[in-house]
């Protein structure tokens, strides 16, 4: 995140925390006294675990009443900066026990959640956005496609991580839509969002997008089209736009697994290890590689992926 807290608007998993996603409640539930509903967050921001354990369990059997009553103190206590350099390593549900009663309702959330995403405040945003890492239930093309461009980095580094936990529903195919008609604007912060969201997200839209940002005149637009390209294409061909679209030229119809496959002999370590890591998201192979052993390992463990590759093409490369 680099320290940036740009707090403008928009112009217009089982969870590992241990609790489980299963329970989701009906959209209704029984009446239940406001005075009562406040009370149990009460306990379950200020109680200990015992008072904490009774009220998520009074909050969710409250059902819709008690998903808007928690709603409406979102994101509530947080225990976590989300600024920390080890933020996003801790779950959504360890940020604050709000946020944690709220997954325990499951994609019945997901609704006002979407909602939040789009509130004036940066910290709201980035929370309602975050807790789309943790539903099975993927946010809409247009939430998800808005967050990855919002203006605040720490809200778009959420939006990519859902957009990665969703990578093959339908809505996230809109976004690579919605994405492509984005890169043929002409507001430069919109086009360094998205030239990241693409590279992050591994969009193979029209390549040609992203070579004619490489010709742009701000330096962070020509520095996310190139990274996008490298991430694409497992490969660095500097920034000059005239190389990689040469390169393109001559290797757009290959598979793609096959530029990977070639990323894993990359000289650059970082390369080989988005290359195999991609591998692993979009293969049932399951071949190990090690981006930093030494050359001769490395060049057996491509052998074993180079032949994976051939025997699932009936042995033509």
């Amino acid at each position: 995140l680099e320290g940036e807290r740009d707090e403008e608007k928009l112009g217009s998993p089982a969870d590992s925390s241990g609790w489980s996603m299963a329970a989701q409640v009906p959209p209704s539930g029984p009446t239940v006294d406001p005075v009562t509903l406040k009370a149990a967050l009460t306990r379950l921001e200020e109680g200990n675990s015992v008072s904490q354990n009774s009220a998520r369990a009074e909050l969710l059997a409250a059902g819709d009443a008690g998903l808007e009553a928690l709603c409406n103190v979102f994101p509530g206590r947080l225990s976590v900066d989300r600024y920390a350099p080890d933020a996003l390593r801790r779950p959504v549900a360890e940020h604050g026990p709000v946020l944690g009663a709220i997954l325990r309702f499951g994609d019945v959330c997901a609704p006002r959640l979407e909602k939040l995403c789009d509130h004036l405040s940066p910290d709201i945003r980035f929370y309602a956005t975050f807790m789309f890492t943790a539903l099975k239930a993927p946010p809409t093309a247009k939430v998800l496609a808005e967050r990855l461009l919002d203006a605040d980095p720490g809200v778009r580094e959420v939006a990519a991580r859902a957009g990665e936990r969703h990578r093959d529903t339908e809505e996230f195919a809109l976004v690579a839509a919605t994405l492509d008609e984005v890169l043929q604007r002409d507001d430069p912060r919109t086009l360094r969002a998205a030239a990241e969201a693409v590279g992050r997200l591994r969009i193979r839209l029209n390549p040609g997008r992203l070579c004619a940002l490489l010709d742009a005149a701000q330096a962070p637009i020509q520095s996310a089209a190139h990274r996008a390209l490298v991430l694409l294409t497992a490969r660095d061909l500097g920034t000059h736009a005239s190389r990689w679209r040469s390169w393109l030229e001559h290797n757009a119809d290959r598979p793609h697994v096959e530029w990977l496959i070639e990323g894993l002999e990359s000289p650059e370590p970082s390369i080989r290890a988005d290359a195999y890591t991609e591998l692993r998201a979009v293969t049932v192979a399951t071949y190990d590689f090690d981006p930093g052993a030494g050359e001769a390992e490395r060049t057996t463990a491509v052998n074993r992926w180079r032949n994976w590759w051939r025997n699932e093409n009936g042995g033509d490369t």
